[in-house]
């Protein structure tokens, strides 16, 4: 697999972990974020600390995660975060921007 592919396999865990979490969902509605079309066209997540568990121990998959800066010491750097990723021309992950939705509720 190349970088896109291990990208875009995180992406996918993350935007079915955000469709699971409640509390987050209905901090993203009270921001008026709601519409399952936004979730879906701009591939929204939610990182909730379990990429570890599915790696276990792959050298591979770990290297690839503590490069990027997902993983540090062993363990998922922005968890409880959004996700949200950054796509090329040819609709490409190249980044992804995490965003800690805690903070949403700070500056109200």
């Amino acid at each position: 697999m190349n970088k896109q592919e291990y990208f875009k396999k995180y992406i996918e865990l993350c935007s079915s972990n955000i469709k699971e979490n409640k509390r987050v969902l209905a901090l993203l509605k009270s921001l008026g974020i709601y519409e399952n079309y936004i979730f879906d066209n701009f591939s929204l997540g939610f990182s909730n600390g379990n990429l570890i568990e599915l790696i276990g121990d792959n050298q591979e998959l770990i290297d690839f995660f503590t490069e990027t800066g997902i993983l540090k010491n062993g363990k998922e750097e922005f968890i409880n975060h959004l996700t949200i990723p950054i796509y090329d021309e040819n609709k490409a992950i190249i980044n992804i921007v995490f965003y800690n939705p805690s903070f949403c509720k700070e500056i109200n």
